[in-house]
């Protein structure tokens, strides 16, 4: 995890945000199959990167070495969505947080690439 990801989750701790991190790598064995459900498998779309292409793809001399981390944000131990004034809220103050850190949060990005669970250098 670099500096800025635990400068981040400090923040976070501080601030009394609720977290799990839930992802800073995935294979691109996995990210294929992620990248198939909505297209080829049923479901719904869960990312817009094909197998190799997403930031938590990234390896460098054999390392995994992502430069992206996935998160949920708990409320009472429950994780939660973007669906209330509230939890909305919560997700604004998260990717607040993440810039104040030196990282780019995935609530920012436009159309269908949107992420809010997402925080990239």
């Amino acid at each position: 995890m670099s500096a800025s990801a635990q400068e981040f989750e400090l923040l976070l701790q501080g601030k009394l945000i609720d977290f799990v991190r839930i992802c800073t790598y995935r294979s691109t064995e996995d990210q294929g199959l992620l990248y198939e459900i909505g297209r080829s498998e049923l479901g719904r779309i869960m990312t817009q990167d094909p197998a190799g292409l997403s930031q938590l793809n990234e390896i460098k001399d054999g390392i995994p070495c992502s430069t992206a981390a996935h998160y949920l944000l708990l409320v009472s131990g429950v994780p939660i969505k973007y669906e209330t004034d509230d939890e909305m809220y919560l997700w604004d103050n998260f990717g607040k947080l993440a810039y104040a850190s030196g990282l780019k949060w995935g609530g920012d990005l436009s159309g269908r690439r949107k992420d809010r669970t997402l925080v990239y250098k």
